[in-house]
């Protein structure tokens, strides 16, 4: 999966559910309790999915490199 592909994925994760906290507020009048919860629920499912892109990206680093044992010219 690409990096763009990536990147809109997680935006879109936070982004819908605050979207759709909105329309639900908008529909039962509980303005901004469902915007808040929905907000948040984004927020952190698009910070998990954030962190584990990262570790994975991490993970495909050269293992040298990761455990410190870098070329060093002299």
């Amino acid at each position: 999966m690409g990096w763009a592909t990536q990147i809109t994925t997680i935006a879109m994760e936070m982004v819908v559910p605050a979207i759709l906290g909105w329309w639900l507020d908008q529909r039962f009048g509980t303005r901004p309790v469902l915007v808040t919860v929905g907000g948040a629920i984004g927020l952190l499912s698009g910070l998990v999915h954030l962190l584990r892109v990262a570790k994975s990206a991490g993970n495909r680093q050269d293992p040298q490199a990761r455990n410190g044992h870098q070329d060093r010219e002299s």
